[in-house]
């Protein structure tokens, strides 16, 4: 994915983060134009990695989410990379709502047109791919 002047930041793993983090985003998104129910759409399932990583991440050191934004034609690209001890891409796919808790995952694929999940030697990355309308 290319574009002209990519965004990239880094936060710490933190509750209090998740406010700055989705404001930059909502900043950010404003150059591509999104219809607000596509930008809520995005805000929501970019939210759910978030909470998961700042709920369920274990790290060995301070821990770090990095959030970067590109665009590849028709398709707007949300990669979040953290530093914390790689887990199983099979238990991010889960969508067991049969029990209190476990919706975030279900509403990321809603909300996407497609997401992938990966270990990392040292982290996980997520992939979110929307497209600017419906």
């Amino acid at each position: 994915m290319t574009q002209n002047k990519p965004f990239e930041r880094s936060y710490p793993v933190h509750v209090d983060a998740l406010r700055l983090i989705r404001a930059d985003l909502r900043d950010e998104l404003k150059r591509f134009a999104l219809s607000q129910t596509r930008q809520l759409d995005l805000l929501i399932a970019v939210g759910e990695v978030l909470q998961n990583i700042v709920r369920h991440a274990v790290f060995d050191a301070e821990g770090w989410i990095r959030v970067s934004i590109e665009r590849d034609g028709e398709l707007i690209g949300i990669t979040i990379t953290d530093n914390a001890k790689p887990t199983d891409p099979a238990t991010w796919q889960k969508t067991d709502t049969s029990r209190i808790g476990g919706f975030g995952l279900p509403m990321v694929a809603q909300h996407t047109e497609s997401h992938r999940f990966e270990s990392l030697e040292r982290g996980n990355r997520v992939q979110l791919f929307f497209r600017p309308s419906h």
